[in-house]
């Protein structure tokens, strides 16, 4: 691997805001949220439901129908004590391949709260559910084995009945009822994130419609958006962050859509990895003459300067599709997108407002460069509502990226 030469401290993506901008709750109306407009340096203030006007006939929106599914249950030791216990994947194969189980036993990776308290082996029971348990499978590895005794429960319909749907910790207060549905998106159609996709969540169905009447074309990507969206970054030289790898799923039909399209907008810095991953999975393919479906950050780096177009690594990716007679692949992306990166497929990104030195700001800042401070200032100044449940932003780039 190339040695680093390119260094990112992470005081350079910190800023203050005030904590009575961060948003608690979404908009009333989801399309009634704000829209901060950046186009090519200049700034403008709008409703989101105005934004089929400020796009072209001709762009095309690709949104990630990922759903976010129920992940976070408090149990109890038989001292009493509490633990928390949030799912964050099945330890082989994704969510959507589990909801229907019935086998009554399944085992998730999982963040585990009072770590250094428990043992291995030790039985947790589920506060809200008498038949339902936890066992701790490896505290190392971070795997815990669901264990459920009515079988005829799916795990959809045991999650729904012991698990919480997980807010971001930002938002201060308890989960309600009215979450379930206020932090999904209106065209989510896959379960499996443990966060939601927030920039779709302004979207509403009179918004698409306004998109096709203007002759604004979409289509879907699913990335299931993991919980390292989350973990705050540590480090100093912001490189050395362990970036968190999420799924997402490669189809053959979106490949072949992406050849033809010039003009793509992503709904959400998901949408954009999903989709840049998409190319940088082409190139390894190419460089590496097989293909696999696990895209690392060093990977990415060490191919910065690569003058492999998008359309040799879209092509190269449909042939692939063609010779295994394959529709769809499961892929892994670990991509890092920090200043410096080259866009290869992403020319405009619809995004709410996110949190000083996180790796999401990190991918505002590449995307329009140094006037994501300009943008941020521009949004606190007009008492733009912040993170998940906060408004919205329309960025053009000055250039060509």
């Amino acid at each position: 691997m190339k040695e680093k030469t390119v260094e990112h401290k992470l005081s350079d993506f910190d800023f203050s805001y005030p904590e009575e901008q961060v948003a608690l709750y979404p908009s009333a109306k989801r399309d009634e949220s704000r829209l901060l407009f950046y186009n090519r340096g200049n700034i403008s203030h709008h409703v989101f439901k105005q934004l089929p006007e400020l796009l072209h006939e001709g762009d095309f929106l690709i949104f990630n129908n990922s759903k976010v599914v129920p992940a976070r249950m408090f149990c109890r030791r038989k001292t009493g004590a509490y633990v928390e216990i949030f799912l964050l994947e099945p330890a082989e194969g994704l969510f959507q391949d589990f909801l229907n189980d019935k086998s009554g036993n399944i085992t998730f990776k999982a963040l585990i709260g009072n770590k250094k308290r428990l043992k291995e082996n030790e039985v947790l029971q589920v506060e809200s559910r008498m038949d339902v348990f936890v066992r701790i499978a490896n505290l190392q590895e971070g795997t815990v084995e669901l264990i459920w005794n009515d079988f005829s429960k799916r795990l959809a319909d045991i999650l729904s009945d012991i698990a919480l749907i997980p807010l971001p910790p930002y938002i201060k207060r308890k989960v309600e009822k009215q979450d379930e549905e206020t932090y999904q998106t209106v065209y989510g159609q896959v379960p499996g994130s443990v966060a939601s996709t927030t920039a779709g969540l302004h979207f509403t169905p009179q918004v698409m419609e306004s998109l096709k009447t203007k002759g604004v074309e979409y289509d879907f990507v699913t990335l299931h958006v993991g919980a390292g969206t989350f973990l705050p970054v540590k480090t100093e030289n912001v490189w050395e962050h362990n970036m968190h790898y999420e799924s997402f799923l490669l189809n053959k039909s979106l490949i072949e859509k992406l050849l033809d399209l010039k003009s793509i907008t992503a709904v959400g810095t998901t949408a954009l990895r999903a989709l840049e991953s998409v190319y940088w999975l082409g190139v390894q393919l190419i460089e590496t003459k097989k293909f696999s479906n696990t895209l690392s950050k060093e990977f990415v780096f060490d191919n910065l300067h690569s003058n492999i177009t998008v359309d040799e690594a879209l092509t190269v990716l449909l042939e692939y599709f063609n010779r295994q007679g394959s529709q769809e692949v499961v892929a892994r992306t670990g991509i890092f997108i920090l200043p410096g990166y080259s866009f290869k497929m992403v020319k405009k990104l619809i995004t709410n407002f996110h949190q000083p030195k996180s790796t999401l700001i990190m991918l505002v800042a590449a995307f329009i460069g140094e006037d994501w401070r300009k943008v941020y200032q521009e949004a606190l100044d007009n008492q733009y509502r912040l993170f998940s449940y906060g408004d919205s932003s329309l960025l053009v780039p000055k250039k060509r990226i």
